[in-house]
């Protein structure tokens, strides 16, 4: 009996023994769960209508810039016509009162040219003639009432020739207010020309980077609103991992930490990976990634940055996160 008892003693011994051995050359590691995720982008735009041509097909891989459908243009091109005239038509007017025109505005300059001459003249005349006057009065041959006479029609003279000038400058560079009235009805017909013109880039959505079409449910003729998604992009370039970590384990992950990821697809591949951030504000774990016991855990979420396998992941694939325990 002793010798019975002797033997399950060395046999439990040696098996715990090597329990221990096995545990400290293969220590126990933490796994976690979580999922493949990726940055999408939903494209639309902002003057929608009727769709006109659906130029891709869902799963798709595109390029930046590379249309994917487009948009009936509607009464844009016609709006687009009165904002052109509208926009001539201030120019011109522009060019008017600014004097920079052509045709009967400069024929008109020019008769007020020759008009403020001619007073230029008469105020000369007036000038001379003041001159004798004063010189014949000295010599007591005229009167004073005609060094009078001589003065006003030299003040009238030179109120002429002012008014005339003032009225040549106005011809030219037109009044100060009025320049800039024309100045900004001709920036308002700019803006709405840009303002059409970009609404009629907008009848073309594009992809704004490379991506692989997700989702794109529309057809030539259905009615997309105004910046409403019009398809689901994911860009593969951007593919992470979300794992979810529970409280009583938080101080196993750090930021900048080295992780290997893995996934059913793939079960002895190990993908790198490294912690990007920790949420700091706990939650409960989704209902697809583990036992009902353990969604009433709270758990925190840690993204991890793929240093790799962009190739074959998926934004979808369930994955999970081991880390050695340290001994």
């Amino acid at each position: 009996m002793k010798r019975v008892i002797l033997i399950a003693a060395v046999l439990a011994a040696a098996f715990f023994g090597y329990r221990e051995w096995q545990r400290r050359r293969h220590p126990a590691e933490l796994e976690w769960s979580g999922s493949i995720e990726a940055r999408t982008i939903s494209v639309g735009s902002r003057v929608g209508g009727r769709i006109k041509e659906v130029l891709v097909r869902e799963g798709d891989l595109v390029k930046a810039g590379q249309p994917l459908l487009t948009l009936e243009p509607s009464d844009l091109p016609a709006q687009r016509m009165q904002a052109q005239g509208q926009y001539e038509l201030a120019q011109a007017n522009l060019a008017k009162v600014a004097g920079r025109g052509t045709g009967p505005r400069q024929q008109q300059i020019a008769a007020a040219r020759a008009r403020l001459a001619a007073q230029q003249a008469s105020e000369d005349k007036s000038t001379h003639d003041l001159a004798r006057t004063r010189t014949l009065v000295d010599e007591k041959v005229s009167t004073p009432r005609e060094l009078d006479d001589a003065q006003t029609n030299l003040r009238n003279a030179s109120a002429q020739r002012e008014a005339m000038q003032a009225s040549l400058d106005e011809l030219i560079r037109g009044t100060p207010e009025d320049v800039k009235g024309a100045q900004g009805s001709l920036d308002a017909a700019k803006g709405r020309l840009d303002q059409i013109d970009t609404l009629l880039a907008e009848l073309v959505i594009r992809a704004p980077a490379d991506a692989r079409i997700e989702s794109l449910d529309l057809r030539p003729g259905d009615i997309l609103a105004p910046d409403a998604p019009a398809a689901k992009l994911l860009e593969p370039a951007q593919l992470y991992a979300r794992i979810y970590v529970p409280e009583t384990q938080l101080g196993f992950i750090k930021p900048s930490q080295e992780v290997n990821l893995y996934v059913d697809s793939f079960p002895g591949r190990a993908f790198k990976s490294q912690v990007e951030s920790i949420a700091g504000v706990g939650e409960y774990t989704p209902r697809n990634l583990q036992t009902e016991d353990e969604r009433a855990d709270q758990v925190f979420a840690a993204r991890l940055r793929l240093e790799g396998g962009q190739d074959v992941l998926r934004a979808g694939m369930a994955a999970f996160a081991r880390v050695a325990q340290p001994q």
